[in-house]
């Protein structure tokens, strides 16, 4: 069985482990996308930027992203920036955001003090379809 194919885009720790966890799966990723300001002093571990390295994967920024290589998923793991239509074209199944609260209620930056500032019912890991647009579709 062949497995699947993913442009990986993230900016948090967390996305650095699942980029691991895909890698180490058996996915082709075959580049990695990072946000200009991706140094976090306050977070202990490697960067996206590290894991992909020790993998030997491609970094770029969105606007270096070759627009020719289609793959089966686009991945948004936490990645800070808003993705371009012309990027969630490339996903030949679908492209995906991984983020840490119920959307579009918690869309955004701080959502998980925003959540739980609010006293939210439901605080998860969503996974919607990216729509063109910041965090704006509800749970799948």
């Amino acid at each position: 069985m062949n497995k699947p194919s993913a442009i990986f885009m993230g900016s948090k720790p967390g996305a650095a482990v699942a980029l691991d966890v895909a890698v180490r799966r058996g996915w082709r990723i075959p580049y990695v996308v990072v946000t200009r300001d991706e140094y976090q002093p306050w977070t202990a571990g490697p960067t996206l930027r590290d894991i992909a390295q020790r993998h030997r994967l491609p970094v770029v920024v969105q606007k270096e992203l070759p627009r020719s290589q289609k793959v089966d998923f686009v991945i948004s793991y936490m990645y800070r920036n808003l993705v371009k239509a012309d990027v969630l074209a490339l996903a030949r199944r679908a492209a995906v955001n991984f983020h840490c609260a119920p959307l579009p209620d918690y869309g955004g930056h701080s959502w998980v003090n925003r959540a739980s500032f609010a006293n939210a019912r439901e605080i998860g890991a969503p996974c919607p379809y990216i729509e063109q647009g910041f965090d704006c579709r509800a749970w799948l």
